[in-house]
């Protein structure tokens, strides 16, 4: 009786599962994406696994699911893969360090979901097109304030841009203020000129540069006279009203 007391707890304790490893606080297990995509631990494409926290490594064993994908024995102890190589769905990988003191340390257990081609296609999708037209609907808001704002042409004053700068126009050269509600197209933003009332995309000019628009914009288009300005404003008006005027 006792000997079978004695087998019956030696098959118990050689069925019971063995302890899992405890992760050492200090080892990370990084993932870096090479190609494909990646979203919440979504993944797809070809990636770089490597480890942080130990300083004196002699070897790494990239573990999935359990089971060795890679065991790597030379600096910098980094193993690359592509997903498309394992079954799509979730995976656990984890790291194992040894040290050249003789140190096994594990870090812990990341789990990710491999995705096929047309998964990471449409999860894409579903993160480009809501983010394209956000992109969208603000870039024409902005063209259509800028087109409000510069409706009419606004006094020049040599110095004086705003928040968003000033800007030179290439076409006419002369200076002029961006407006802070003019949509940001990457090189520049989207404003029209004042001055020849031409539509570019304008980068915010340097000092210097406005410096040198504002000598160059005051030496070829002079300030009128009070008299020359009045003059003009009023054969202006008379030509307007001359328009309702009966012929004969």
């Amino acid at each position: 009786m006792r000997f079978l007391l004695l087998l019956l707890a030696g098959m118990l304790l050689a069925a019971s599962p063995a302890p899992l490893p405890t992760p050492a606080p200090q080892v990370r297990l990084h993932l870096q994406r090479d190609f494909g995509f990646y979203a919440a631990g979504r993944m797809q494409g070809a990636f770089t696994l490597s480890t942080e926290g130990v300083d004196d490594l002699a070897g790494v064993d990239y573990l999935i699911d359990g089971k060795i994908m890679a065991s790597v024995r030379l600096s910098p102890f980094r193993h690359s893969f592509s997903t498309s190589a394992y079954a799509p769905g979730e995976h656990h990988l984890q790291a194992v360090l040894f040290t050249r003191g003789g140190q096994i340390l594990y870090s812990p257990v990341s789990t990710f979901v491999f995705l096929t081609a047309d998964e990471a296609q449409h999860s894409t999708l579903r993160i480009v097109l809501p983010l394209g037209g956000g992109v969208l609907l603000f870039t024409l808001i902005g063209i259509l304030a800028t087109a409000l704002l510069s409706g009419r042409p606004r006094a020049y004053r040599a110095g004086q841009y705003g928040p968003a700068g000033g800007a030179i126009c290439p076409r006419c050269s002369l200076p002029f203020s961006r407006h802070v509600l003019s949509p940001h197209l990457i090189l520049g933003k989207l404003e029209r000129c004042p001055h020849c009332r031409a539509w570019a995309v304008v980068p915010a000019a340097s000092h210097a540069a406005l410096q040198a628009a504002e000598t160059r914009a005051a030496q070829e288009h002079p300030p009128e006279s009070p008299a020359v300005a009045d003059e003009a404003a009023l054969l202006r008006r008379r030509v307007e009203d001359s328009r309702f005027l009966d012929e004969g």
